[in-house]
């Protein structure tokens, strides 16, 4: 199996990449040690992921470890200070949200989102995704959590991407392909690919085989 979880082997999982929020995943683990706090994904040929166990949807069952991982450090739903701002940058009033979850910006947001001038703004004791998501809106952005647990917090750019992949399912009406893969993970969410636009990628990996679900946009 190509994808362990703080160097303890994976069985199975279902990996979820959205192009907006966060990435998350339920693992099978070989071991009946569980796995808590952050979580470094290791998937060969693959990328290295960043995250943080749930402690409510995992356990042991049947000398196995079942966890849920979600993408960063954690801190998603932890609860933003409440503030009100005046003439303002964006990338001011984000570093604020991020700093209440322990969540880090990724350097590769967009410059010129995060000097967007706010007249004023204002942030309510809520979860800090939900933060994330009502300044996105505001500043024409989107935010999602990337592969090394920071936020990327910015403009769609929409890069062009050919891993290796084997078309194997179409589901027009649902805009949804199939692909078997060698490896999980290459295939992105706010990539295009075969001229369409990926939103969301689900890898699943089991014993005998590994496939990548995308849901597509309209380009």
């Amino acid at each position: 199996m190509p994808v362990t979880i703080n160097a303890q082997p994976v069985v199975s999982c279902r990996l979820v990449r959205p192009r907006v929020g966060a990435w998350w995943g339920d693992f099978v683990v070989a071991s009946s040690d569980a796995v808590t706090g952050a979580a470094s994904i290791v998937i060969d040929d693959g990328p290295t992921m960043a995250g943080f166990v749930v402690a409510s949807r995992s356990r042991v069952f049947l000398d196995t470890f079942h966890c849920r991982i979600v993408g960063g450090a954690g801190g998603l739903h932890a609860t933003s200070r409440a503030r009100f701002y005046r003439t303002i940058q964006v990338r001011t009033v984000l570093a604020d949200i991020l700093a209440a979850g322990g969540e880090s910006l990724s350097s590769t947001s967009t410059s010129a989102v995060l000097s967007t001038q706010l007249d004023f703004w204002s942030v309510g004791a809520i979860d800090v995704g939900a933060s994330l998501s009502m300044l996105s809106g505001y500043a024409g952005a989107v935010w999602r959590v990337l592969d090394d647990g920071t936020i990327f917090f910015g403009s769609e750019e929409w890069p062009t991407t050919d891993p290796e992949r084997v078309l194997i399912d179409e589901t027009p009406t649902e805009d949804r392909v199939t692909y078997g893969v060698t490896a999980p993970g290459n295939l992105l969410p706010g990539t295009v690919i075969d001229g369409r636009r990926i939103s969301r990628v689900e890898s699943i990996v089991e014993e005998s085989r590994i496939r990548e679900v995308c849901w597509l946009e309209a380009a």
